[in-house]
């Protein structure tokens, strides 16, 4: 079996996933080749697992001060582009398309009748999980961005729908067992403005900040520690915190609930993916939720304790088994075995 891969490079959380997924396929010596898009090569990290991957300009969203710009995405985006690099891409040689939420791939597979399945958490949103801000365009957005024959979920609950646990990273964590460091929180807030962000935390002076943001070179000033985003430091720092205080996307929240972190998110303004994920995580008791930065829920959040973690199975591993599987059974069967394997999370709150 050979199997093009799309990842939509937009997020780090895609990429991350896929990454693991891309691991387990070498693993089994699986003829795997990747293709990503949605960001600009020279802006992409953490792919070596990719190998010599294909890259396309795909399509994106665009963002300003913490808030989705709609018409801004609608006209920066070269449409046609993508559709010449849809027409142009050959899949002759390939028996399967798997797609995590990449519109290349996945519309390639669909006009050329090859079997497609998509893995991502922007699957689980064909079921009935949690849903806030989904207007129509946003329900046509979800559902037609990526389309695929077989929508597989990822989410923090089944729901009753073909939703598996997260895929979690867990390749350089030591099991998670750093040293926490008990007025240490990790901010990352990729949506926000810097500088209103270390104005909101600057008079805070009971914990130390650890800001990831979109700067050159380490930077401290007193209590606020910046520091220029890799994946490395960014998982060591967020290993020896307390909690996080972040945007509200699903990978990153994902392995704080895997490792035990307290998280305060807050989601990004008129995304219905962030808006619904901040549902589903107060209807979970996972996280606290901000609507906007607001220095008094930051203060009550760090009085709360860490929560007990959640551990999640190696999902990756018995995904890539049930996809390389030529007698692949009900993907219901390989859910129900997943999450009996989690035994830490509370049911959905009616």
């Amino acid at each position: 079996m050979r199997i093009l891969y799309g990842v939509q490079g937009t997020g780090n959380g895609h990429i991350t996933r896929s990454a693991v997924m891309a691991n387990e396929f070498q693993k089994r010596g699986a003829t795997v080749d990747y293709l990503l898009s949605g960001r600009d090569r020279s802006l992409l990290f953490n792919v070596d697992r990719f190998g010599d991957f294909a890259h396309r300009r795909g399509l994106t969203f665009s963002v300003k001060n913490g808030r989705l710009l709609f018409f801004k995405t609608a006209t920066s985006n070269d449409i046609f582009g993508a559709l010449k690099d849809i027409h142009n891409l050959n899949l002759y040689h390939y028996d399967l398309v798997i797609s995590d939420y990449e519109p290349i791939s996945a519309w390639a597979a669909k006009i050329n009748k090859v079997p497609s399945i998509g893995i991502s958490h922007q699957c689980a949103f064909h079921y009935k999980i949690p849903k806030k801000g989904i207007n129509p365009a946003a329900a046509l957005l979800l559902r037609w961005f990526a389309p695929t024959d077989i929508n597989i979920g990822l989410h923090w609950h089944h729901f009753g729908g073909n939703i598996l646990p997260p895929i979690i990273e867990t390749e350089g964590t030591d099991g998670g067992c750093s040293l926490v460091e008990e007025d240490k929180i990790l901010v990352y807030l990729p949506f926000e403005q810097p500088e209103r962000v270390i104005e909101l935390l600057k008079p805070i002076t009971s914990h130390r900040f650890f800001f990831f943001t979109d700067i050159d070179r380490e930077h401290v000033d007193g209590h606020l520690h910046l520091r220029p985003f890799s994946r490395e430091h960014f998982v060591s720092n967020m290993l020896s915190s307390v909690g996080v205080i972040s945007s509200a996307g699903f990978e990153l929240p994902s392995e704080l609930f895997h490792f035990g972190k307290k998280l305060l998110t807050k989601p990004l303004a008129g995304q219905a993916e962030q808006l619904s994920n901040g549902a589903a995580m107060l209807q979970l008791g996972l996280a606290d939720v901000m609507e906007s930065l607001n220095a008094n829920c930051i203060r009550d959040w760090l009085d709360k304790p860490p929560p007990s973690p959640i551990v999640y199975p190696n999902v990756a591993k018995h995904l890539v088994d049930w996809i390389l599987d030529s007698q692949r059974h009900d993907i219901n069967k390989l859910r129900d075995q997943l999450w009996a394997k989690v035994d830490s999370i509370a049911p959905p709150q009616s």
